[in-house]
């Protein structure tokens, strides 16, 4: 039996968050969403990432762009052995600071087909895959 790849979601709009879980859960993963106000509150992230190994983070890096860099970079630092998919309004801003191996999607417009790039760019994190 294979079990589904994790993949974990922060994100701090509760609409998009259900939007993109249903759509990875579609796709065949399991998916976790973590609101970033809950992880400055105290939540764990370092307990659930121990607990549920996830193969992808795909993380939301919205204005205040600082405070949501940092919360990011705790994120990493906790999720061993994890790939990201970072989604922002930002994106040049953000991949001047994201790692190579990093996906960064800009999110606008059309909802539904970012939601499709995320999925995609989820599954390329998982199989090593640079296809753009």
């Amino acid at each position: 039996m294979t079990i589904a790849p994790v993949v974990e979601i922060f994100n701090s709009n509760p609409e998009l968050l259900e939007m993109l879980k249903a759509r990875l859960e579609e796709s065949g993963f399991i998916a976790l969403t973590l609101d970033p106000a809950r992880v400055r509150a105290g939540l764990a992230v370092e307990a659930i990432a121990d607990q549920h190994r996830p193969a992808v983070v795909v993380y939301d890096v919205a204005f205040p762009y600082d405070r949501n860099w940092r919360l990011f970079e705790h994120v990493r630092e906790t999720s061993a052995g994890a790939k990201f998919v970072i989604t922002t309004p930002n994106a040049s801003g953000v991949a001047a600071l994201a790692k190579p191996a990093d996906r960064v999607i800009e999110m606008g417009g059309d909802l539904a087909a970012n939601l499709d790039v995320i999925v995609r760019a989820a599954r390329e994190a998982i199989s090593g895959s640079t296809d753009r």
